[in-house]
């Protein structure tokens, strides 16, 4: 079991000679491990990581690490369940496990393990108060805060109706504060499956994440920081156009493109910041002027 193996990146990905010579050593030699000449017959090996994008393409070539299983968050039930163990009750936690979106398990089990020092303390068993005073208290949004989240998930919905790229599941706002660890609300999409991706389909995607920021400035004025996340995937999907794709004005690879991802996006590397930046400004500016999608009259966009 090898932990962490992101620390195993690409080679050639780091910043300086020295340091890449060094990591390609260390990296050909696990290469030599898993798939050398010696056979190493019953030897099964399992790496985890929580940076899939960071490992070295050639560790997940088949007879290597070629079987991939993502992990995501549990679902309520699997929250039910881990809670239960970790709290060593059979406890029916069901109604306080909506409080629990988002958490891990290892949040879960900070949570079981607070209850029960908790009830400790009280020289009593484990009780579902013990359980609810671990949780975050309920901070609920006010109504201003809640319509300009719907707006932004509703701009991203539009944008992504007009256009026509993926199919919409479905719309969510959480009510209170630290409901979920990282987001105020979402949107849900489901790609239709297609291989073959042109500059459209891109530029498509770069104006559906844009489309909760552009809400905000329509009917507010300005937008406010929780449209962060939408620009960090733009700019990478921006950057990767122009510096992996060559779908800018010039036919050239200037980065290194990481491995690509099921939502067909990827990161990239080895590119400083002046020119990512530069990258960036340039897709942008031809996904808003060159769009073809796009080339309606303003009144109509507001509508």
């Amino acid at each position: 079991m090898i932990d962490e193996i992101d620390n195993f990146p690409t080679r050639g990905s780091l910043s300086s000679a020295r340091h890449d010579d060094w990591n390609r050593g260390v990296v050909n030699a696990l290469l030599e491990c898993l798939d050398g000449a010696i056979s190493r017959e019953g030897v099964i090996v399992i790496g985890a990581t929580n940076y899939p994008d960071n490992l070295d393409p050639a560790l997940l070539r088949p007879g290597r690490l070629d079987r991939h299983f993502e992990i995501p968050l549990p679902d309520a039930s699997a929250r039910v369940g881990i809670l239960r163990q970790h709290l060593r009750s059979d406890l029916d936690v069901e109604n306080l496990i909506e409080r629990t979106e988002g958490m891990s398990g290892a949040d879960l089990e900070r949570l079981a393990r607070d209850a029960r020092r908790s009830a400790r303390r009280e020289r009593v068993a484990v009780s579902l108060e013990h359980v609810e005073q671990q949780l975050p208290a309920r901070q609920p949004r006010t109504s201003e805060e809640l319509r300009l989240i719907a707006l932004h998930e509703l701009g991203h919905a539009v944008v992504n109706e007009v256009i026509g790229t993926d199919h919409l599941l479905g719309i969510r706002v959480f009510l209170c504060r630290h409901e979920h660890p990282s987001a105020a609300g979402m949107c849900g999409f489901e790609q239709d499956g297609m291989v073959h991706r042109d500059k459209d389909v891109y530029a498509a995607k770069l104006a559906r994440l844009l489309g909760g920021i552009a809400a905000e400035q329509l009917f507010f004025g300005s937008h406010s920081d929780g449209g962060s996340e939408d620009l960090r995937a733009a700019s990478d999907i921006a950057t990767h156009m122009l510096g992996a794709l060559g779908m800018g004005d010039r036919l050239a690879s200037t980065v290194r493109a990481k491995r690509s991802r099921p939502d067909g996006n990827a990161s990239v590397r080895s590119l400083s910041v002046p020119s990512r930046r530069r990258l960036v400004a340039g897709c942008i500016d031809e996904s808003v002027g060159h769009h073809p999608r796009s080339s309606f009259p303003d009144g109509e966009a507001r509508r």
